[in-house]
């Protein structure tokens, strides 16, 4: 039998949606079931037809939630060894998973989220720049949890447009939710982290011959969503820079100092 949590709750293996769906038994915890209700509710919100909004803007990420090829996978805090370690072994399984042969719907669309235990008390971060710190903090020592260098091609300034956060050999896209982001669409109860191959982003570009419309119709769903301009928040596709940029703030590494020398305000979070 397969051995998907530690002894302390966290994730050993990826569990995808289809085994979710077929029994919520499957999350053995109370509050395995309550991150991913969590996760749940920020995907589907406004999506129903009676709901007089848009829904989650991005509609690749929603079209990956609601066929069910996306990946979840949860721990006790972001910052505990225990934790680090088991989704050190739980990334290298899901790195490994992408390897096998895939359909193009699933090269399209799948991708990790990593959900945390909801903080009642002692929370980690009681502002955003705490926040952020966490999430750098968070980026480094998973880092130092990674047996693989990083790919040889890998960009490894955090300036550089083309800079990609990498494990297990692979470079990642990373999109950071918590309880301290202001823009609704990375607003969560607990603390999550979603990392994704950025080849998704071109096998979208080469099959889907309505790309650009559909991204035009992804910044007027942000514009919706968040009631504010899609262009502070929707980063290109393939540069998880911009993203990164957004969760770190100030704590990101070299960064900020050449952007003009000013730091961002919290309220573009």
């Amino acid at each position: 039998m397969e051995m998907y949590f530690d002894e302390q709750g966290n994730s050993l293996k990826p569990i995808s949606l289809n085994q979710i769906d077929e029994s919520l038994a499957v999350l053995p915890l109370q509050w395995h079931k309550d991150g991913y209700q969590q996760f749940a509710e920020l995907m589907t919100a406004g999506v129903h037809p009676e709901a007089n909004e848009s829904g989650f803007p991005c509609l690749f990420g929603l079209a990956a939630f609601q066929q069910k090829y996306l990946y979840v996978s949860f721990y006790n805090t972001m910052d505990d060894d225990d934790s680090l370690s088991s989704l050190s072994t739980c990334f290298n399984d899901f790195a490994t998973l992408l390897n096998r042969e895939r359909t193009m719907e699933q090269r399209k669309y799948e991708g990790l989220m990593c959900i945390f235990k909801k903080q009642e008390e002692d929370n980690p971060a009681a502002t955003f720049r705490d926040s952020a710190s966490l999430f750098w903090s968070f980026l480094q020592k998973l880092n130092q949890k990674d047996p693989a260098p990083w790919p040889k091609n890998a960009h490894t300034d955090p300036s550089s447009r083309l800079f990609r956060y990498c494990f297990a050999g692979r470079q990642w896209f990373v999109i950071y939710f918590s309880p301290l982001h202001r823009y609704r669409a990375r607003k969560s109860d607990n603390f999550m982290v979603f990392f994704q191959p950025p080849e998704v982003f071109t096998v979208h570009i080469e099959t889907n011959p309505n790309f650009e419309k559909v991204r035009t119709t992804i910044r007027k769903r942000v514009e919706t969503y968040a009631g504010r301009s899609a262009m502070v928040h929707l980063a290109h596709f393939a540069d998880s820079r911009p993203e990164l940029m957004r969760a770190l703030g100030p704590y990101w590494d070299g960064a900020l100092a050449s952007m003009a020398g000013k730091q961002a305000d919290d309220e573009t979070r």
